[in-house]
């Protein structure tokens, strides 16, 4: 094996080491046999309504990317926004997402550029509510007693979409992209023609469908606050639903840490700080994140049809 391959495939791997390494000294710390007796207890009857709500929510994107890709069908759509979803839980900040671009290229012939600046549009809508939604669950846990610390953690995580939302804005709607990259040649051509085919195609979406997207948007973050509610009954915690609401903007915003896949054990920990800001324990906040986090693949997984699919072509 050369040096090469050697270094390619430590930095695949090298996400993955760190976020189970962070996991671990978590797991420990709090006590392995806590979390796991926890996780036996589950009542499967709460966790199956918990996928089923989870599955909604799925086919509410998939619904969003029809107002995108009007020509698509949403029995093609919804597979290949769950294989997404599922490579996006393998990859750190979540880029995984990113095939369903080269997947959507293959079924209608368009750029796979033209798909990413789509998406990326989509993803700029998204985090812009995200940002909304985390204030408001800043304000929420607010009312609880916390400390200080707990508080800046708070205000970080609901401000960290908004850099992300200023990057895309400046990347899909200025020509600050087009003159970095100037009147340059070989691969920075080819870039730049990619940058240009994103901005068309993002451009190109009307205001109406920008606030469908938005709608179907917020009706998923209601969907998403029923899943955490119905996941925490499973567990036997009394959690309301209000505060589930308020937990998944903030837990979603760690996920895209661009350091280890789907924010793996960073994640948990912060749900362990919420638990324990709304009165319950650490132990509860991770059970609860990992069986969350288990769902979501369970149902995401079903995705894997959309590979048997391309192969079809």
């Amino acid at each position: 094996m050369s040096r090469a391959e050697v270094k390619m495939k430590l930095k695949k791997t090298l996400p993955f080491l760190v976020g189970f390494l962070l996991l671990a000294v978590l797991l420990y710390t709090l006590g392995v046999e806590k979390v796991l007796g926890l996780l036996a207890k589950t009542k499967l009857e709460y966790l199956l309504l918990a996928l089923l709500a989870y599955f909604v929510c799925e086919l509410l994107a998939a619904l969003t990317l029809k107002i995108l890709f009007p020509e698509g069908k949403l029995k093609y759509l919804l597979p290949c926004h769950m294989c997404g979803m599922l490579y996006s839980a393998l990859t750190p900040g979540r880029v995984g997402y990113y095939y369903v671009a080269y997947s959507l290229s293959k079924k209608l012939g368009k750029s796979i550029s033209s798909n990413a600046g789509l998406l990326t549009l989509m993803q700029a809508i998204n985090f812009f509510l995200k940002v909304i939604f985390s204030l408001a669950a800043v304000l929420y846990f607010s009312f609880y007693f916390i400390t200080v610390e707990a508080k800046y953690y708070l205000i970080l995580v609901s401000l960290a979409p908004l850099a992300v939302v200023a990057v895309i804005a400046v990347f899909l709607y200025t020509g600050i992209p087009l003159k970095l990259l100037g009147n340059s040649s070989g691969l920075l051509a080819k870039i730049k023609s990619y940058v240009i085919s994103m901005q068309d195609a993002s451009q190109n979406v009307g205001k109406m469908s920008i606030l469908k997207i938005m709608l179907l948007s917020f009706l998923s973050w209601l969907l998403l606050g029923l899943m955490l509610y119905l996941t925490a009954k499973s567990l036997s915690l009394e959690v309301p639903y209000l505060a589930c609401l308020m937990m998944h903007p903030l837990l979603s915003a760690i996920m895209f840490v661009p350091f280890v896949p789907a924010g793996l054990g960073l994640t948990e920990t912060g749900s362990a700080l919420l638990f324990k800001i709304i009165g319950l324990t650490t132990a509860d906040g991770v059970a609860f994140m990992l069986l969350v986090r288990a769902g979501m693949i369970i149902i995401d997984s079903f995705g894997v049809v959309d590979m048997k699919l391309l192969g079809e072509k």
